[in-house]
């Protein structure tokens, strides 16, 4: 596929989509087979359900040298928009396919992501110090990153950070379902059974993702004070509001009713 057709594709998918095209690419992961499409929600269970998805695609276990390579999308054996014509890139948005995706409480999801990358691994948190506008060799807290991160436009945003509702594309594409970390063994399930007709597994895939957990709802009272709350509600306002989730932080944790999918339809 030439440049000048891969051009008109990333136009018309960010036109259709109000979206920066490399982002969609790398988060969306497609099933042609079964005409599926995960929109995946980074810090969101995100690596458990990539491994599902690859070895359902193969029909088989699908080989990875370590664990972190389930994020390769030069890995994947799932597809990519951009090796896709322009029609059917598009048409991964459309009645064709079922799209599905999982969200988070932001006040986990946020904590989850600054523990990951600022603070537990050095190699992720000297990657993202300069970003941020941070010193090398600093340790921000969890107040001083919420403060430059409300600085940064949402679009420009590491995706780890981005608004889910900005990821899942809210208001511009449709979903035939969305699961909830604070459920995901039930929900996840629930997916499998929806989507591939699959009602009993006899392989666990949530310990496939533990290598990246941070516990965070386990250390929300040790990192959120009143105005950290404050910033977090602000920053991610819309996720609170489309898919339902408490501002209290006690609730954090809380299972919350399935996501009303006719609040985010287009």
């Amino acid at each position: 596929m030439n440049s000048q057709n891969t051009d008109i594709r990333a136009r018309q998918v960010e036109q259709r989509l109000d979206v920066v095209f490399p982002r969609a690419n790398y988060l969306t992961h497609i099933d042609d087979t079964r005409r599926l499409a995960y929109i995946e929600t980074p810090k969101v269970a995100c690596t458990s359900i990539k491994k599902f998805m690859m070895d359902q695609y193969v029909g088989g276990s699908f080989p990875l040298e370590n664990k972190s390579l389930v994020h390769n999308r030069t890995v994947s054996p799932l597809k990519q928009l951009s090796e896709l014509p322009t029609d059917e890139a598009l048409a991964i948005y459309d009645e064709g396919f079922r799209r599905f995706s999982f969200v988070r409480n932001p006040f986990s999801r946020l904590l989850s992501g600054y523990l990951d990358k600022l603070v537990n691994n050095e190699y992720e948190r000297n990657r993202h110090l300069p970003l941020m506008g941070f010193e090398p060799g600093s340790h921000p807290t969890l107040l001083d990153f919420l403060e430059r991160l409300a600085q940064k436009p949402d679009a420009r945003r590491d995706i780890h950070f981005t608004t889910q509702s900005s990821l899942l594309m809210v208001g511009c594409v449709d979903y035939a379902f969305i699961g909830r970390f604070e459920g995901f063994q039930q929900d996840f399930l629930q997916m499998q059974n929806l989507l591939y007709g699959i009602k009993h597994t006899s392989q666990s895939y949530e310990d496939f993702g533990k290598h990246h957990a941070s516990n965070a709802n386990e250390k929300l009272a040790q990192y959120y004070g009143p105005r950290e709350v404050e910033m977090v509600c602000e920053i991610y306002h819309a996720d609170f509001e489309f898919f339902g989730y408490s501002k209290d932080l006690a609730c954090s944790g809380t299972r919350e009713a399935p996501v009303d999918l006719w609040t985010i339809a287009p």
